[in-house]
């Protein structure tokens, strides 16, 4: 009886959510060139979510209608996936994950239209095999697109739509060229929305200019032959000094170099749109005034695979717990060309209290309201008083 009413009460003051993100591994079968898992990995700790411990989630399920299996790693090596996408399924929840396309068997893909799987995110660095591979090592972009295609004729035998398929595009210097070409590979294989993103945990420094946010002066080898013969870029300025004074802090990558990754953006984004996909796109321009985080912090959470409840995955604390090359000191990330630690923010544990409470409490709400967009707060004031990985952070910057 007593844990009865306990139950209620907790339903009581439980959040309504955008989405809850579950970190069901932090291991991976490949080796991308960008990602912590890879450039930390003389230290890194492999370990999947037990089913035990998803099973523990299942009384918060009700605080949203999307989950999303994804954190660190990839997801179809928890031998566990398929049962905790059912788990959801089976509550009446929208489930998703994304996944970089190497595990997806024929039998692994019928069981999640089974499953009927929502969403099924694909991660790309290029739309030719040369440069995806080269990126994300580990992969192989041919296979990819081939379990793509056979996804695409499965669901078309069952004249079922899902699951919907998204592509994951991550935008660099050397493969923004290739970006053209993502909206016919996703007209090809049935996706419903393409997300271009950016480079925004930059744990090698040598990456650090791959970032099209971060200004270089110049523009990539693939787009000189884009210049007009006097030596311009065919948009807006080429120099960054040229740009407004009101601007420059905004438009970190000079007014020239911005405005063709922005005019190349919207142009696909335009097309896309004719053909009825969702092409959402971040930056290019940076934002040092702004307060918003795109990880939307207010109206969601990432339970990691700790069953540690986190506002996203860039404050998981699975990054920091890793300490680099072996010689005991903090693991770092760049911004802004310089180096801070990985730092993890962690509000609680469900093994240990249930989601309501941990999302109630003082310290948790505090730092949501950081990034209430309606506070009368003075910026220097929330600056000053959000967690540094925040500040330090390109998410909370527009990108």
């Amino acid at each position: 009886m007593f844990e009865w009413i306990k139950r209620q009460l907790d339903k009581l003051g439980s959040p309504t959510l955008d989405w809850v993100q579950v970190e069901v591994t932090t291991d991976c079968n490949a080796s991308c060139i960008y990602c912590p898992h890879t450039l930390l990995q003389n230290q890194w700790k492999n370990r999947h979510m037990s089913i035990d411990l998803f099973h523990r989630l299942i009384p918060f399920l009700s605080y949203t209608d999307l989950v999303y299996l994804q954190g660190w790693g990839e997801p179809l090596l928890n031998k566990h996936i398929f049962e905790m996408v059912r788990f959801c399924k089976e509550r009446g929840k929208r489930v998703g994950f994304t996944t970089n396309g190497m595990l997806l068997t024929e039998d692994r893909i019928r069981m999640l239209v089974d499953l009927e799987l929502d969403i099924l995110g694909v991660s790309l660095a290029g739309t030719t095999a040369g440069t995806h591979n080269r990126i994300r090592k580990g992969t192989d972009y041919d296979k990819l697109v081939f379990n793509l295609d056979l996804l695409s004729k499965i669901k078309a035998e069952r004249k079922v739509k899902a699951p919907e398929v998204h592509l994951a595009y991550l935008m660099l210097r050397s493969n923004f060229h290739e970006l053209k070409e993502i909206l016919p590979l996703a007209i090809r294989v049935g996706a419903k929305e393409i997300v271009a993103g950016n480079l925004t945990l930059i744990v090698d420094p040598k990456l650090s200019a791959q970032a099209i946010f971060n200004y270089s002066g110049s523009i990539e080898p693939q787009k000189r032959a884009n210049k007009s013969k006097n030596g311009k870029l065919p948009y807006g300025r080429r120099s960054p000094t040229a740009c407004p004074p009101g601007r420059r802090a905004l438009w970190a990558g000079g007014c020239g170099e911005l405005q063709y990754y922005r005019s190349r953006l919207e142009e696909i984004r335009k097309r896309a749109c004719r053909e009825n996909i969702i092409f959402d796109y971040h930056g290019p321009g940076i934002d040092d005034a702004s307060l918003y985080c795109r990880e939307n912090v207010r109206r969601a959470c990432v339970i990691n695979v700790n069953g540690e409840v986190v506002p996203c995955v860039f404050t998981n604390p699975v990054l920091c717990e890793n300490r680099g090359l072996g010689n005991g000191r903090s693991s770092c990330y760049m911004f802004k060309g310089q180096f801070f630690p990985l730092t993890g923010i962690s509000f609680g544990n469900i093994q240990n209290e249930t989601l309501t409470r941990i999302w109630n409490k003082k310290e948790y709400a505090g730092f949501r309201d950081l990034f209430d967009p309606e506070t009368a707060t003075r910026p220097e004031q929330i600056l000053s008083e959000m967690p540094k990985c925040c500040v330090k952070c390109y998410k909370r910057l527009g990108v």
